[in-house]
C-alpha cells in the first residue's frame, strides 16, 4: 500500500519560498527524489500566503517512508526548516 504525506510548512514573509530554494540549491530535493521508493516529492507555494508552502510526498510503501524519515536527507531538511524558522503540520494518507 502506498503512502501520501502532505506537509504544510509555515513561516514569516517569504521564508517558506526561501526554504524551497535552499532545498534545490543545496541538492536536498534531488537527493530525496532519488531515494528508493520515492514516487513523488513536490512543493506548492501558496498564492494567498507566501509564508506557506505545501509539500506533497508519495512513497511506494511504509518501509520506504521509514527509510526516508531516518535518512541524512531528512536531517538536512530539519536543518533547513530550522534555518528558515518554519513550523510544519503533517497529514498522512494510505493509498
Amino acid at each position: 500500500m502506498g503512502v501520501v504525506i502532505n506537509v504544510s510548512y509555515n513561516g514569516v514573509g517569504d521564508s517558506a519560498r526561501k526554504f524551497v530554494e535552499s532545498m534545490i540549491a543545496e541538492g536536498v530535493l534531488g537527493a530525496v527524489r532519488a531515494e528508493d521508493g520515492c514516487l513523488g516529492y513536490e512543493y506548492f507555494i501558496s498564492m494567498d500566503d507566501p509564508g506557506r508552502v505545501l509539500l506533497v510526498e508519495h512513497w511506494r510503501d511504509e518501509s520506504s517512508l521509514d527509510a526516508h524519515a531516518n535518512s541524512d536527507n531528512m536531517r538536512a531538511i530539519g536543518i533547513l526548516k530550522e534555518r528558515h524558522g518554519l513550523t510544519a503540520a503533517i497529514e498522512k494518507f494510505l493509498v
